[in-house]
């Protein structure tokens, strides 16, 4: 599919309501001529205007409109592009079909339409496009349109109304492959992105460092005999029946070093990116959240380090080739067999101290972020959402310890506040990690006079969500809970209609995994 053109308008003409005067054209005509007014620093889209007019096929192609005023989005089907290259300016090929406010301009395009029609707004259309590559063709357009940056990014995440242009040529997602894009990854991405395979992997505290089980990921010494944590687990792949091309997503729910130094960050990251390629994934296509090993301690008196996630925030940085939030939040969204995933990935690290070792807590501004960016999106009854943390909701154990100075339950302090948070935003799974033990279990809450942020007419809390935590694919056997062994989940989405849980264990008796607890997890459409 060619490129589609977006342009830009606002009513600035005294009495005049720019769709309204150009569909009372084609209602006379039967088509209207739209003019492209060029800002004066804007550059010419050469070869790209070119390009989207050989490419015209009748009634299958389409030009877009934004309002800058209030971000509605419209559409018309285009006819012909009247345009030459070099900027040589055009009167309007058939003034009959101009509207009368203009007709006398000469103007460096010419859109020849039909009827144009409203198709929603910036956050419900321009999610499913990118800025295409033919924007980057002139050099000037990184000073006067978009910053190299933006190229292939998805359009609603680009302030690109806060430009002096009025043109850009747009792709729509479905033709723009994950390994096409640029490597830059945004921490909230509106697009929804198509991915191979039907198979998730929910790997939890790998745990670079001291207490590292397999060997440190990037020595290149062979005295050792232990095999590295890639190797162990692309070995697995195949024996649980999943090719190399055949898994969509990695989730990494934390607890990625031992010590949270930058040495045992530079094995986590090379590890990612190593698994990443030999799955044939991109960046985006790894969502990552810190775990309480990943922040180093504040002071013992309580205040606040102000280099605590000063690592983490590298490695993070490092990983997506771009800046954090501040508080870690990610969401992005993908296209996974007939469904789409939406996937929300939280900080629960917010508190760390030695006063307060393994305790979890999102907080109220985190979780009143990840609402609003889910209410923005557009409405769609089957998408399926995933949320990932670090820290627990429920107890895994059968028995706490008693807490000591050193030593508190690990759970997170908010979890309630996560569990409303999660059941009244429609999450059907969370997933985590930290005490080491592959664990599941469902949670139904309900509770009148529910207050929800971003929709009044919810006043009651009534719903369930199913918690996956994971164990450990990587720490040391001293370290491991009750199960004894290392583990990462496997989530399966061939069906659309569930999700099939896999945990794979460490073989006791050798080398290899062994499935532990299959479960299937229904997943209705809302």
């Amino acid at each position: 599919m060619p490129d589609k053109v977006l342009l830009r308008f606002r009513d600035l003409t005294e009495g005049v309501r720019t769709i309204e005067e150009h569909n009372n054209v084609v209602a006379r005509q039967g088509t209207v001529l739209w003019g492209w007014w060029k800002k004066p620093a804007e550059t010419m889209p050469d070869p790209g205007l070119t390009i989207v007019s050989k490419d015209l096929v009748a009634g299958q192609n389409s030009v877009l409109f934004v309002d800058s005023g209030d971000q509605r989005v419209f559409s018309a089907p285009l006819l012909r592009v009247h345009y030459e290259p070099g900027g040589k300016l055009l009167a309007p090929p058939d003034k009959l079909k101009c509207p009368d406010y203009y007709e006398k301009k000469e103007l460096p395009a010419w859109f020849e339409i039909g009827h144009i029609h409203e198709i929603g707004t910036i956050a419900s259309v321009l999610t499913n496009y990118v800025f295409s590559t033919e924007n980057r063709k002139a050099s000037p357009y990184s000073i006067t349109a978009l910053h190299q940056d933006a190229i292939g990014q998805t359009v609603a995440n680009v302030p690109f109304l806060d430009s002096n242009v009025s043109l850009w040529l747009v792709t729509p997602t479905d033709d723009v492959g994950l390994l096409a894009r640029p490597n830059i990854v945004r921490p909230i991405d509106h697009g929804i992105w198509k991915s191979k395979g039907h198979f998730i992997l929910h790997l939890s505290d790998l745990h670079f460092g001291d207490e590292h089980a397999y060997r440190n990921h990037l020595a290149t010494s062979t005295k050792t005999g232990k095999e590295r944590m890639l190797d162990a687990l692309l070995s697995d792949l195949p024996a649980a029946g999943i090719g190399s091309d055949d898994v969509a997503l990695v989730l990494a729910t934390g607890d990625f070093t031992w010590r949270g130094e930058s040495h045992e960050f530079a094995n986590a990251e090379s590890f990612l990116l190593d698994l990443a390629n030999a799955l044939g994934l991109h960046r985006s296509q790894v969502l990552a959240v810190p775990g309480n090993h990943d922040i180093e301690w504040r002071t013992d008196g309580a205040d606040i380090d102000e280099n605590a996630e000063l690592n983490y925030s590298r490695f993070s940085s490092s990983f997506y080739q771009a800046p954090s939030r501040p508080d870690f939040l990610r969401i992005a969204r993908f296209g996974i067999g007939g469904r789409v995933f939406t996937i929300v990935a939280l900080n629960s690290c917010r508190i760390e101290s030695k006063a307060t070792a393994g305790l979890g807590f999102v907080g109220q501004s985190q979780i009143h972020s990840a609402y609003k960016v889910l209410a923005a999106l557009p409405k769609d009854d089957g998408d399926i959402r995933l949320c990932l943390m670090h820290h627990h909701l429920l107890p895994v154990n059968y028995v706490e310890e008693v807490p000591t100075s050193e030593k508190h339950v690990s759970i997170s302090l908010d979890a309630e506040a996560i569990l409303r948070f999660l059941i009244s935003s429609g999450m059907h799974l969370v997933l985590h990690g930290h005490q080491h033990q592959p664990y599941y279990a469902e949670v139904r809450r309900i509770a009148d006079g529910f207050v929800h942020p971003t929709d009044a007419s919810i006043t009651r809390l009534d719903g369930m969500v199913r918690i996956i935590g994971g164990g450990s694919l990587g720490v040391s056997r001293g370290h491991l809970n009750v199960v004894g062994r290392n583990s990462y989940n496997i989530l399966n989405a061939s069906d659309p209609h569930k999700l099939v849980l896999r945990t794979r264990l460490q073989s006791p008796v050798g080398p290899g995994f062994t499935d532990y607890q299959p479960i299937e997890i229904a997943i209705p459409r809302k």
